[in-house]
């Protein structure tokens, strides 16, 4: 029997005419982290809503601990945390109010690590959450969706909006109560840097469709930005596929290099571009990765 926490077969979503969720194959397994990445609009809050159980399926089939997300058990349920860009909290309440209503809920909630992450976080406890930053009703959001210890963390677009001195005090604190435990997540964001540290496998979405899917030190690890100066200019599509978004300009060229090897790729700029000079070839960031992609499926 699977140990898998989440499995998706040919999981669709449509809402009327247009495609959200073109078929994804999933499947996570315990202490896995999972980052969707890609444009807004691109399925990757869909295939979360799909999994929390906030919408059904168009075609095939999603389980979350082995069941129909729909129908989960409040056992299973509590076993999920949950952090949404769009979510609200009680404006009315004090945060210190918000954890109290929050921690009978949760049978698992571990009052010691709660304490912990409110000093990882800096909440202030007794500000009523509408007289807040948003960046501190974001940490609030953290302390109650982790102190009953999920087995699962779904983040939608966690990050998005707040600015990037608090979007560091956020991942800083993150990725060290990731480290105090064997969490399985996923997480969708635009702020890519960000999900670099913190996930081992990356999905690419576009208009519905999982564009790329692999372990990222292994994409990182094939994949190279190149750069040179040459007066020859070559259509792109006369180039290697493997080399991503081609860019000209001012006698400078740039790509990805999305399957790097260094003698072949010697060969093939002494083919297309035999003038090329001060050629530079470096790591690819995530970032730089993923914005070749989508801009090479264009």
């Amino acid at each position: 029997m699977s140990n898998a926490v989440i499995e998706t077969r040919g999981l669709e979503r449509h809402f009327g005419a247009v495609r959200a969720l073109a078929p994804i194959d999933l499947e996570m397994h315990p202490g896995s982290a999972l980052a969707l990445l890609g444009r807004n609009g691109s399925g990757k809050s869909t295939l979360l809503r799909i999994l929390m159980g906030f919408l059904g399926p168009s075609g095939g089939s999603a389980r979350v601990f082995g069941c129909d997300p729909r129908v989960l058990g409040e056992a299973d349920k509590a076993d999920i945390g949950y952090i949404a860009d769009a979510q609200d909290l009680p404006g009315y309440m004090t945060v210190r109010q918000y954890l109290d209503f929050l921690r009978p809920l949760y049978p698992t909630w571990d009052r010691e690590f709660e304490e912990k992450l409110i000093r990882l976080f800096g909440v202030p406890l007794d500000r009523r959450l509408k007289h807040v930053s948003r960046g501190q009703r974001v940490k609030a959001a953290f302390v109650g969706a982790l102190s009953y210890r999920p087995k699962l963390l779904l983040l939608d677009e966690p990050f998005s909006g707040l600015d990037p001195a608090v979007r560091d005090e956020v991942l800083d604190a993150l990725l060290e109560t990731m480290n105090s435990g064997d969490w399985t997540f996923v997480i969708s964001s635009h702020e890519i840097d960000e999900v670099e540290r913190l996930a081992d496998r990356v999905i690419v979405m576009d208009e519905g469709v999982a564009r790329l899917r692999e372990e990222k030190d292994l994409l990182l690890e094939r994949c190279r930005c190149v750069a040179l100066h040459s007066a020859v200019t070559c259509v792109p599509e006369a180039m290697p596929g493997h080399w991503w978004n081609p860019q000209f300009g001012e006698g400078r060229v740039s790509f990805v290099d999305s399957n790097h090897d260094a003698e072949r790729l010697q060969a093939d700029i002494a083919t297309h571009f035999p003038d090329a000079r001060h050629v530079s070839v470096e790591p690819a960031p995530l970032r730089a990765i993923v914005r070749a992609l989508l801009r090479h499926n264009d």
